[in-house]
């Protein structure tokens, strides 16, 4: 007579590994790029109000510049002088090609144009002709 046992049921637990490994790299990715975010506008300046305007997107192409009222200039969180700034367009145009390179500049609202004219006099000298200001929209222009 044959003898039947009872099953046991091993309970399934699923490998939790390769869940935890994708987390903690999500984790990683997010804190790496919202620091470099962060590098690219290091400094804070109070942007000058317009009508109108339109949102960039971060790229590989863009060269952002900080201008501060007392006319320092940044591009990060390093300090550049217009010769400086004519190097790194030269260098991203050779990378890209001139026309894809574009020069973003945010300048304080209480700075002046003899701050700011020397960074669109290094643009032309890189031969980079797309150039942005950074502006904040008037409340009444939604």
């Amino acid at each position: 007579m044959r003898v039947v046992l009872p099953r046991r049921h091993t309970p399934i637990t699923p490998n939790l590994t390769p869940m935890v490994d994708v987390v903690f790299q999500l984790i990683v990715f997010f804190i790496a790029t919202s620091t470099l975010a962060r590098l690219e506008f290091a400094q804070f300046v109070q942007l000058p109000e317009a009508e109108s305007g339109q949102e960039i997107e971060s790229a590989a192409s863009l060269v952002a510049a900080t201008v501060l009222p007392d006319g320092r200039v940044f591009i990060g969180s390093r300090r550049v002088s217009p010769d400086d700034i004519t190097r790194i367009l030269q260098r991203k145009g050779q990378e890209l090609g001139r026309d894809k390179v574009e020069f973003y500049i945010r300048a304080d609202g209480e700075t002046t144009y003899a701050n700011v004219e020397p960074l669109l006099e290094a643009a032309t000298r890189a031969g980079v002709w797309r150039v942005r200001f950074g502006v904040k929209l008037a409340k009444d222009s939604h």
